[in-house]
């Protein structure tokens, strides 16, 4: 069944997550300084549903204020240049990815309490990547680095699924030397969207390929 399908997915890709992980590559590429030019967002509970619905991604970043007694780091000078230092990564990040039009954004979450919570934001810190079009919000734990984000949230903007067509393709997805989802299923059948809700939830961490053909699925 669809629900017995979609358990196994979540089992298997719970038990290699932190291998996908440590495992996960992205290129690296020369990134051009700062233009100056401020794009990042300020955004709360009223504008945050509008921002998300508006672009195809958004990248936001949790952020507690320098000196407040909830944040995480004590001194407030550290804090300070710990939140600019990480205000300029989107910066960055956003420079580039601005033409493929995604956007981002801070949330003060002592200001936007009731939308942290709703969203389950668990800690100040966390960049999370949200999407009109995706099922699921997604946590970045991986480097905080410009030449990391960008390679990374790209990869989102592409179909979840990696279609498996010929034998070419087919040693190319034995050659991926990481955790990996497979399935067979017809092409636009309900089990297939399924697959690839799925595949969306955890992209671009664990990569899953799809089969159409019989006799290539059993070779």
């Amino acid at each position: 069944s669809r629900e017995r399908m979609l358990s196994r997915i979540f089992l298997l890709l719970a038990s290699f997550v932190a291998l996908s992980r440590s495992q996960s590559t992205m290129e690296n590429f020369r990134l051009p300084p700062h233009d100056g030019k401020k794009r990042c967002l300020s955004l709360n509970d009223e504008t945050f549903e509008a921002a998300v619905n508006r672009h195809p991604l958004i990248i936001v970043l949790f952020y507690v204020p320098s000196g407040h007694p909830f944040h995480p780091v004590k001194d407030t000078e550290s804090a300070h240049r710990q939140q600019e230092q990480q205000e300029m990564l989107l910066e960055m990040t956003v420079q580039i990815l601005e033409r493929e039009g995604i956007r981002a954004a801070t949330i003060n979450m002592i200001e936007s309490f009731a939308l942290t919570k709703r969203l389950g934001v668990p800690a100040p810190g966390n960049i999370v990547v949200f999407g009109k079009d995706r099922i699921a919000p997604h946590v970045y734990y991986g480097q905080r680095a410009a030449d990391v984000l960008i390679p990374y949230v790209l990869k989102m903007l592409s179909f979840p699924v990696i279609e498996i067509l010929g034998k070419t393709q087919k040693r190319n997805y034995d050659d991926v030397d990481q955790a990996k989802v497979i399935g067979y299923f017809e092409k636009d059948s309900r089990a297939w969207k399924d697959y690839v809700k799925a595949a969306q939830v955890f992209q671009p961490i664990t990569p899953f390929y799809v089969v159409y053909d019989k006799k290539l699925a059993k070779s």
